[in-house]
This record gives C-alpha cells, sequence and structure tokens, in this order.
C-alpha cells in the first residue's frame, strides 16, 4: 500500500501543499488524458485539470480514501468536459446567426441601394 492510501486523511485534514503537491503529480497526466477522450484539444484539456485541481486547493475538502479523491477528480472533470462542449456549441451556433443576420442586413442594404440607382431601374422592380 502507498504512503498516500495510509495518509490521504491526515494529508487532506492538514498538510494542504504536501497533499495538493501528491494529488497533482499523481493524477493530471491521467485526468488530461482522460479529458481529452472527449475530443476536446490538449490545451482545453489541460485547462480543464487545472481548473480542477485549483478547485481543489481552494475548497479544503477532506478526502477519506483514495478511491474517494478519485472519484472526486475524475467526476469533476468528466462534468466540466461536458460543459465544454456544452459551451462551444453555444458559440459555434452563435456565430452562424451571427453571420447569418450580417449576410441578410448587407442583401437588405444592397438591394435598397440598387432599387435607389437609375441604372438598375429595368432589372429590379420594387
Amino acid at each position: 500500500m502507498e504512503l498516500f492510501e495510509l495518509d490521504i486523511n491526515a494529508l487532506s485534514k492538514g498538510k494542504k501543499e504536501a497533499f495538493f503537491s501528491y494529488c497533482y503529480k499523481k493524477f493530471f497526466v491521467a485526468l488530461c488524458l482522460f479529458a481529452q477522450k472527449f475530443s476536446i484539444g490538449k490545451e482545453a484539456a489541460e485547462d480543464i485539470v487545472q481548473e480542477i485541481f485549483y478547485k481543489l486547493y481552494e475548497e479544503r475538502q477532506i478526502f477519506h480514501n483514495i478511491l474517494t479523491l478519485q472519484s472526486y477528480l475524475y467526476s469533476s472533470v468528466k462534468n466540466s468536459c461536458l460543459n465544454y462542449i456544452r459551451d462551444e456549441k453555444k458559440d459555434e451556433n452563435s456565430v452562424k446567426v451571427i453571420t447569418v443576420t450580417k449576410f441578410i442586413i448587407m442583401t437588405l442594404h444592397l438591394l435598397t441601394t440598387l432599387s435607389k440607382t437609375k441604372c438598375t431601374e429595368n432589372y429590379i422592380n420594387f
């Protein structure tokens, strides 16, 4: 059994920096690879995992064994990845709406301009 498994309760209660450092070294790479399985790029995956570790550091949660810690980390990464994907889709749809709206406005402006010119009177009837 690892030292980590024996002292996780003591570390999570008291020695915050030692606990955090050990968790980061033990889980960071694996969590990044897990996040990338959601079809998220490497940089975004690392950002998500770093954010989870920041929350872990700030929240001062107490974990009684390695399984509760591991479950917390993987669940947090999974939920953050799903939120990231959802937000990316919203952003993508927003860009599409803005692009279509700009196209419609430009087309209307062009048609209005053309309808006012004398050279197009024979081609456009309003």
